[in-house]
């Protein structure tokens, strides 16, 4: 009795000692295995990918995060690895499904797709992605899911001053279309001529901006145009214009011309310029004088 439990106990402790017959066999699986691992090491990490081994599968995934990494032989499957990743909201793998779609990697060449997937990425703040969406798309185009309404367009295009001032912000800002002053000065003129005053304000700041960095004769003339009519933030703006030779050749006289004119009408920041341009030229009574009235609280 003692002997055979000191034999369960052996061949619990040593049970390949004790196999036989097609047991051996079994036995000498895990080296038949670990020969082929050892042959898997000679492919590369994409093959075993391919094969179904998770490890390089998700080696080869991060090393894609970077699209300079993705081949130009990039496979069907390798694709869908990087679309299951930007479903479920990857940033990296979003810009990277644009990248493909628009070079056709592992995929058939898509452009509305991959400004679509561009976009995605460009919502999670990838600069990268919306360089890459303004590249594709042209000046003034509205991506085809425009995210805010996708009535506004249609409401715009009807006459609806409202619509227009929305939409002439979204082109002001480059939200959801690609940035584009001229547009939105276009649609900021028609909602002020329905008599939306709230358009003007902006619509004065897309000419200076344009102006600001080259040359316009619409948007100077525009400026200037509201000037005479007595808008004093046209009449500011169109003071700096002058003031620092944006858009028109620089003269102090003519600025400062505008500047009273709007500073008259209560422009506090034609007021603060004065001032300060009196106070630069050593005009002390002037910039007394507008240094008191901006004390006075003139609105």
């Amino acid at each position: 009795m003692r002997r055979a439990v000191e034999l369960l106990y052996l061949i619990a402790i040593f049970p390949s000692f004790f196999v036989c017959g097609e047991d051996v066999n079994q036995a000498s699986q895990p080296l038949q295995s670990t020969s082929q691992d050892l042959s898997d090491k000679n492919l590369s990490n994409r093959e075993r990918a391919e094969g179904g081994d998770l490890a390089a599968q998700r080696e080869v995934m991060v090393k894609f995060y970077n699209s300079r990494n993705i081949p130009d032989d990039l496979s069907p499957k390798e694709f869908d690895w990087l679309l299951k990743k930007a479903d479920f909201g990857n940033m990296l793998c979003q810009y990277n499904v644009g990248f493909c779609y628009e070079t056709g990697r592992g995929v058939s060449c898509d452009i509305n797709k991959a400004k679509e997937w561009y976009k995605k990425a460009s919502d999670q703040y990838s600069d990268q992605a919306k360089e890459a969406l303004e590249r594709l798309l042209s000046p003034g185009e509205v991506l085809e899911e425009f995210i805010y309404c996708p009535e506004l367009v249609a409401k715009a295009q009807r006459g609806d001053p409202i619509a227009q001032y929305k939409l002439a912000g979204f082109y002001d800002r480059g939200e959801g279309v690609v940035l584009d002053k001229k547009q939105a000065i276009s649609w900021y003129r028609k909602s002020a001529d329905q008599g939306n005053e709230k358009a003007l304000g902006p619509l004065f700041d897309c000419f200076y901006s344009i102006l600001q960095k080259s040359a316009s004769t619409e948007a100077f003339q525009g400026l200037r145009d509201f000037s005479a009519k007595g808008n004093s933030r046209a009449q500011y703006l169109l003071g700096l214009c002058y003031l620092n030779g944006e858009g028109v050749s620089q003269s102090n006289l003519e600025a400062v011309k505008v500047f009273l004119l709007s500073a008259q009408q209560g422009n506090r920041d034609a007021m603060i310029t004065l001032r300060d341009y009196y106070r630069m030229n050593t005009n002390v009574d002037a910039a007394t004088y507008w240094e008191e009235k901006l004390n006075g609280g003139t609105q």
